[in-house]
């Protein structure tokens, strides 16, 4: 399992880097839900993995109102 969360998440940095804005964001939460599989079970996610996960996030903090 681990083996294949791991080339999921190969797979989504290329689709990433490839996409259009509009679909970024969808494949950003794809990736996130693929770490926090990965980690739940024990596993390491790749630091850029979890750089773009933690800046997505950001974003999201950015543009909530106050």
């Amino acid at each position: 399992m681990k083996t294949e969360l791991k080339a999921r998440i190969d797979s989504l940095k290329g689709e990433i880097d490839a996409a259009d804005p509009s679909e970024r964001n969808l494949l950003v939460e794809k990736l996130e839900q693929a770490v926090l599989t990965l980690e739940s079970l024990g596993g390491r996610a790749p630091g850029w993995a979890k750089s773009l996960v933690d800046e997505m996030v950001e974003d999201q903090f950015d543009n909530m109102p106050i």
